[in-house]
């Protein structure tokens, strides 16, 4: 008796869990990408993830998706794999709250303060 083949969806979307990153000047945030099918389910990329900063002067991305501050300012953070993207706002502030990530669902969104340093 054989075993039946299984085989894997076609990836068509990228997603992030956060969308939109608040960061003091010099704080950090990890973005979160993950490759989905046409059902929702999450692929195994087979190669990295790119990461790219609209505007470096305020954040800047490294090759792990881990997203600096700089400058008071905004920039988006650019996610693709394959020819799939997805965009991450970073608003680079002096606010008081600190590090805050805001983290989305298809069911649910909220916001996370977290601690800096």
């Amino acid at each position: 008796m054989s075993t039946p083949t299984r085989l894997l969806a076609t990836a068509n979307q990228v997603i992030s869990s956060t969308s939109i990153i608040f960061l003091p000047p010099g704080g950090t945030a990890r973005v979160l990408p993950a490759l989905l099918d046409v059902d929702s389910n999450v692929q195994q990329p087979s190669s990295a993830f790119t990461f790219v900063s609209s505007n470096t002067p305020f954040a800047t991305v490294d090759s792990n998706g881990v997203v600096t501050a700089v400058a008071v300012g905004n920039a988006t953070i650019g996610v693709s794999y394959g020819g799939l993207t997805c965009d991450v706002a970073v608003t680079v502030t002096d606010s008081p709250l600190g590090a805050v990530s805001v983290y989305n669902n298809p069911t649910f969104s909220f916001v996370a303060p977290r601690p800096v340093g």
